[in-house]
């Protein structure tokens, strides 16, 4: 599924792109790949996982710092949802892009199989 999402995402980012990848609920392997898909395509800017112990105001001040124009939300949760102002739904990874008004979703993927990765996956 990530291996998936990764070849889409490098089609539809090019090299101008500071991404941020979004995965507080895990340990940032699922990012790992999605970094290597990547490669030669957009720049991730930084990556927060599980161990960054993230905070709505965390988020805000990495996608501030980092100027990023897009963010790769794996697992939506209530945290990503304060830090962006709306929920996603869940069962989906979603990439945001920023526009003048702040984060817009571009498209999601729908998991295939399972409700949470990692979690209830067979």
């Amino acid at each position: 599924y990530v291996r998936a999402v990764g070849k889409d995402l490098a089609a539809m980012l090019g090299p101008e792109a500071k991404l941020v990848t979004v995965d507080d609920s895990d340990n940032g392997q699922y990012l790992v790949i999605i970094r290597y898909a990547l490669h030669g395509s957009a720049r991730i800017v930084h990556a927060i996982n599980a161990y960054s112990k993230a905070t709505p105001e965390s988020i805000r001040a990495v996608l501030a710092k980092t100027r990023a124009s897009h963010v790769w939300v794996h697992v939506p949760t209530e945290t990503v949802a304060h830090a962006l102002g709306f929920s996603l739904d869940a069962g989906s990874s979603y990439l945001l892009a920023r526009d003048e008004s702040g984060w817009t979703v571009v498209r999601s993927w729908p998991y295939r199989g399972y409700r949470r990765p990692g979690k209830d996956a067979k």
